[in-house]
């Protein structure tokens, strides 16, 4: 007999169930000679009021005459004990459809009994779609550039753009290529091109018809925009690491959505106890932890891979198991004349472990607690992750994701895939199959690091949203014929209450000493910041986006910031984030009449009394003045250093101290003159740069306005001090001897 509820539960309590309905069922969807777990959730104590299904046949499709029970090798007895159930009125059921199962929509059926015993049919109707394909239509969205209607040699696609098909409302998007394509059942269809904001369409027909079977290519859509508009999309994918002797895998990926040519680099720090691999292309520049990529065009269409094929990600080998791990990527944009258009960022965080499980679905931004607690009007990035550990090559991979009714589904957007083509497609109930025909996935035992593969799309929450409310997603995926995969659920709750969570970003994490740079502030949910910047002048901040934090010495340094508001903190800590490039000393020495800078150095501005010298750039410089020089020098990170010398003496003649003496020429070879004015000479000496006196002479004139030549030719190369003596005072003087 059935099982009766206690006799405490009073009348009213009956009533509440007798009421109840059937919330949900996901996955929603299948094909034919499928079997599939799915989750059906009832309202709220919708099985504390009512004793639950019994048996097998109290849950079931039905469509006409065809009724399909759960399957029977799934116990359904206790609520709150062994699975399938759940602690939030859900339940876990298999369906195996049958091979021969009509296409179409069908009821989902869940009895419940009350304390007498009688059932109550909870419904949902139309709640549950069979189908299978029995061909596909595929076409090309493209930009037309000069409004002929005609795909033209040189123009761009348009990336995940929409075609509808009808009746099903299926709404298909086209890849990186602009090509679409639609797996249906046998039907009567129309097929249409549903313009994205400011476009048009420009080609002809306006829509087709297409009579499936037989399968159709060439539909295709051409749509202009007079809007010229940048848009990038910037993707950086991560599998978990995994502890020695494993690698952790990655890669990232950039799309260029607009309809401008741009160009760039892709930074990647590190974290130090995770060492590279390899990576397809290799790095342009590899110092220390950090690794960077330039491309120099990426066309309207263009995408751009770093990671390789499926065998080269870009990989790192793990360090022991607990360790913590890290890695931030910048994309920064320009256009072709060098103007910064905008900055990506993306950071990824997480313990080493020895095991995980490789068919998981990730949300980003994660959000902060337990909870997941993620602003309103988010955009969501989910990433579903597959891998192949049969024993046996996959040939092709079918993932089912049913969109929670909490999300936009006019925003869905596929940003990423590790294998091409992949084909999305959405139904009027929101959901979503994911398409990778003949991918050929091998299995792990022969091929570990290729038997991964990924997908990832954007999607954003809806507007009108009750605080809180709970969004959960969970994928399906289907290797070949194999029962389907079921992934953790990701689960992000939208409130706008949230913890504290620290994230920040520079543009210049490499730079000359004496620089300053500014930090900006990525964080979410604080209300004030504390920064330290160890070894920076100023060492800490407050402001929520630092400005003019300088960098004197050259050196790596750490970055802190820790997030607060009234629920708490978060700290986000970026060991040697930046790094203050050394460089070389300068220093200017004299030979004659030519001034020596430090070689090595890739350019030189030579300056006198403070002006520049038109067209002085090498290394030394012909002095032609007596005053003062200094040379800037730049090393080949575009550094700078000054050096300067003072007092420099040419051949001009020159005054001694106030006396009415004048001594040349210098730089002087073999005769020095002095002309006396209007005190008396009584001796002169000279002395050499270490102070020794290296000439002494008496003066053979005591008149005034007389002069007399000092042979100065047998004295070394190099710098002297002349000490005049006079009737009135003892004055000194530098000359060059050459």
């Amino acid at each position: 007999m059935k099982k009766i509820l206690l006799s405490f539960f009073l009348l009213a309590t009956v009533f509440i169930h007798a009421s109840a309905q059937i919330v949900s069922i996901r996955p929603d969807t299948a094909f034919r000679g499928q079997t599939l777990t799915t989750i059906i959730t009832m309202p709220f104590m919708a099985f504390s009021t009512a004793s639950a299904p019994y048996q097998n046949t109290d849950i079931y499709l039905q469509q006409g005459g065809t009724v399909i029970y759960c399957d029977p090798s799934y116990s359904i007895m206790n609520v709150y004990g062994n699975p399938p159930f759940t602690f939030d009125d859900s339940l876990h059921c298999d369906f195996s459809i049958p091979a021969n199962a009509p296409n179409g929509y069908y009821d989902v059926h869940l009895l419940t009994y009350d304390y007498m015993g009688i059932p109550t049919d909870n419904l949902l109707t139309n709640g549950f779609h069979v189908g299978t394909f029995a061909g596909t239509i595929e076409g090309d969205l493209y930009f037309d550039i000069n409004q002929n209607g005609v795909w033209d040699g040189g123009e761009p696609p348009l990336v995940n753009h929409r075609a509808q098909v009808t009746p099903g409302n299926l709404t298909i998007y086209s890849n990186a290529a602009g090509h679409y394509k639609a797996y249906l059942d046998t039907n009567n269809y129309t097929v249409s091109y549903l313009p994205a904001f400011s476009f048009s369409q420009t080609s002809l027909p306006v829509t087709y018809a297409a009579n499936v079977p037989p399968s159709y290519t060439g539909l295709d859509f051409g749509a202009y925009s007079g809007q010229s508009l940048f848009n990038q999309d910037f993707y950086v994918w991560h599998h978990p690491m995994r502890c020695q002797p494993a690698n952790g895998y990655t890669y990232v990926d950039i799309t260029n959505n607009g309809y401008l040519t741009v160009q760039g680099s892709v930074t990647m720090v590190h974290s130090s106890n995770m060492s590279l691999n390899n990576a397809l292309p290799a790095p342009d520049v590899i110092n220390g932890d950090t690794l960077t990529w330039y491309y120099s065009t990426l066309a309207p269409g263009q995408s751009l891979h770093l990671g390789g094929s499926i065998n080269n990600w870009i990989s790192f080998f793990d360090p022991p198991a607990g360790q913590t791990v890290w890695y931030s990527t910048v994309d920064s944009v320009f256009d072709m004349g060098g103007n910064a258009l905008t900055q990506y960022q993306d950071s990824f965080g997480f313990v080493v472990t020895c095991s995980c499980d490789p068919n998981e679905k990730f949300v980003s931004p994660e959000g902060a607690t337990a909870q997941h607690y993620t602003p309103p009007n988010t955009e969501l990035t989910y990433t579903i992750n597959f891998q192949n550990t049969g024993n046996d090559t996959a040939i092709d991979v079918v993932i089912t994701d049913t969109l929670d009714a909490n999300l936009d589904w006019n925003t869905f957007e596929v940003i990423s895939s590790t294998h091409h083509p992949v084909f999305a497609q959405m139904n009027a109930n929101g959901v979503v199959t994911f398409t990778f025909p003949n991918i050929m996935l091998p299995d792990s035992n022969v091929n570990e690091p290729g038997s991964h593969g990924a997908v990832a799309y954007h999607v954003h929450t809806d507007s009108l949203l009750s605080d809180p409310t709970a969004i959960r997603n969970t994928a399906y995926i289907v290797f070949d014929w194999n029962s389907p995969v079921v992934t953790n659920t990701a689960i992000s709750t939208i409130t706008s209450l949230q913890y504290p969570s620290a994230s920040f970003i520079t543009g210049d994490l490499q730079f000359c000493p004496g620089s300053c740079i500014n930090f900006g502030n990525l964080s979410t949910g604080a209300t004030s910041y504390d920064w330290s910047f160890p070894g920076a002048n100023p060492s800490s901040s407050t402001d929520a986006n630092p400005a003019n934090i300088c960098y004197n010495d050259s050196g790596s340094y750490d970055v802190q910031l820790i997030a607060t508001n009234a629920l708490g903190s978060d700290t986000l800590l970026f060991q040697n984030y930046v790094t203050a490039f050394a460089i070389a000393p300068q220093g200017i020495q004299q030979s004659g009449d030519t001034l020596i800078a430090n070689q090595g150095f890739t350019s030189y501005s030579w300056y006198y009394n403070g002006n520049v010298i038109p067209g002085a750039t090498d290394y030394f410089y012909l002095a032609t003045q007596s005053g003062n020089y200094h040379v800037i020098s730049f090393d080949a990170n575009g550094c700078n250093v000054e050096a300067a010398i003072f007092n420099v003496l040419t051949t001009v003649q020159f005054a001694v101290s106030d006396l009415e003496i004048t001594v040349y020429p210098n730089p002087v070879r073999n005769n020095l003159t002095i002309r006396n004015g209007q005190s008396a000479i009584n001796a002169v000496a000279i002395f050499n740069v270490l102070g020794e006196k290296v000439l002494d002479i008496q003066s053979e004139f005591k008149n005034q306005k007389s002069e007399m030549s000092v042979d100065v030719s047998g004295l070394p190369s190099g710098i002297y001090s002349i000490e005049i003596s006079s009737s009135e005072k003892l004055a000194h003087a530098l000359f060059v001897k050459q």
